[in-house]
């Protein structure tokens, strides 16, 4: 079983009559993430004076009045599953202690700010999809030598 699951499952047996817990399902769209990220980032270098929940709650408001397709968590808690994702290094439970890892950073400054677009063009772009699509290429065109060619089994 995986470590983490276990420690969790441990905790949970060991929790007294008082205690109670949840679990809850939170966004795990990659894009949706790093938007989440790019908050608490902002958050870190001018919080205005409201706590991590309001200011990612604002943003996400400010988001969709401006791109009314995109879906974005309003909850800063999404960010515990970017901590998964290798976005973001929680050393505490609280979310505004997160470190911002060059992970992030790194995608950041290839995209310029725009994750939706610049994501998909960049994973599309990366070494291993070009190898993927050019291999899909050569099966279309042995497919398509198959059907034209002279050649018989």
């Amino acid at each position: 079983m995986n470590e983490i699951l276990q420690q969790k499952i441990n905790e949970l047996d060991s929790a007294k009559e008082y205690e109670c817990w949840y679990l809850v399902k939170q966004d795990t769209s990659f894009i949706s993430l790093c938007y989440q990220v790019e908050y608490l980032r902002q958050f870190k270098e001018n919080p205005q004076g409201l706590n991590l929940e309001t200011f990612i709650k604002k943003s996400v408001g400010r988001l969709k009045s401006d791109k009314p397709n995109v879906t974005v968590s309003e909850t800063h808690r999404a960010l515990r599953v970017a901590a998964f994702f290798g976005l973001i290094s929680m050393t505490t439970t609280s979310y505004s202690d997160a470190t911002i890892t060059p992970t992030f950073l790194e995608i950041r400054s290839r995209t310029n700010g725009s994750m939706r677009r610049q994501i998909c063009i960049w994973i599309l772009s990366s070494d291993k999809s070009k190898k993927c699509l050019s291999v899909r290429a050569l099966m279309n065109n042995m497919r398509e030598f198959g059907k034209n060619s002279d050649y018989t089994q």
